[in-house]
């Protein structure tokens, strides 16, 4: 169901917890908060997008509320916009080895890693710089190398695929399946203002990012076409890397 990026952490922690998984578990949770405050801080300064970077930053600490709960607890969510924070900060000083590696982490950490990768690929691309934007189907490897683990694990390397797509049938080709289809949930009213205005407030703060920083918006945008795909009750939390840009960076004048 998951993949291995977080527990990679947790398991780096317990060197210093002495075997002890638990607290090795609390470690990695406050190791990825600070990463996070770190690297998106970092992203901020750099792209210049923001007025204050130091104040949006501590607005991250309890906003989006989503996030407020999973920095909190044993997620991948930290980790992973860190990734996708430190892949972005890379690319801009064209240090191509780095970004490489926290590309890798992404996809290793989340599914939605893949983003960072046609991300940075669609930058280049907009550059006129081919071969490097040829040279982001390196992202692949990553995958390649989650193959060999699920063989290795569950004797089947399309174990994650088969679980999350076919068992649980989480990706659709139709998108915003949650308010279309006759099995939605899209009868409680409730739940189709919030389904509505979560994509409403998100357009809105996307549309900024693209005058004030080009690969950050294209990395939304990406990554909120691929939440359109799930059929989840939580896409809150699935959009979370989007969100912390659209809402903190969109919204910042």
């Amino acid at each position: 169901c998951h993949l291995p990026g977080f527990p990679l952490l947790i398991r780096f922690c317990a060197f210093f917890t002495i075997g002890n998984y638990l607290y090795a578990d609390y470690l990695a949770i406050i190791v990825s908060g600070l990463l996070l405050c770190y690297s998106f801080r970092r992203v901020l300064i750099i792209y210049g997008c923001v007025d204050n970077p130091l104040y949006t930053t501590l607005l991250l600490s309890i906003f989006p509320m989503r996030l407020f709960i999973y920095h909190s607890v044993g997620a991948s969510e930290p980790l992973f916009i860190s990734y996708v924070c430190l892949s972005l900060i890379f690319y801009k000083f064209d240090q191509f080895l780095p970004m490489l590696f926290s590309v890798w982490g992404g996809c290793i950490t989340r599914i939605e890693g893949m983003a960072i990768g046609a991300t940075i690929g669609a930058c280049y691309l907009l550059r006129l710089e081919i071969l490097k934007a040829l040279s982001m189907f390196l992202t692949f490897v990553s995958t390649f190398c989650l193959m060999i683990l699920h063989r290795a694990m569950f004797d089947d390397p399309f174990a994650y695929i088969k679980f999350n797509s076919g068992q649980q049938g989480l990706i659709q080709l139709r998108p915003l399946h949650e308010i279309r289809g006759g099995n939605s949930r899209s009868r409680d009213v409730l739940y189709l203002h919030s389904f509505i205005d979560f994509y409403f407030l998100y357009v809105i703060g996307l549309i900024p990012l693209f005058f004030n920083a080009g690969p950050i918006a294209i990395y939304s945008f990406i990554h909120l076409a691929y939440v359109s795909l799930l059929r989840h009750m939580d896409v809150f939390r699935y959009s979370l890397s989007a969100a912390v840009f659209c809402l903190l960076v969109g919204f910042d004048r």
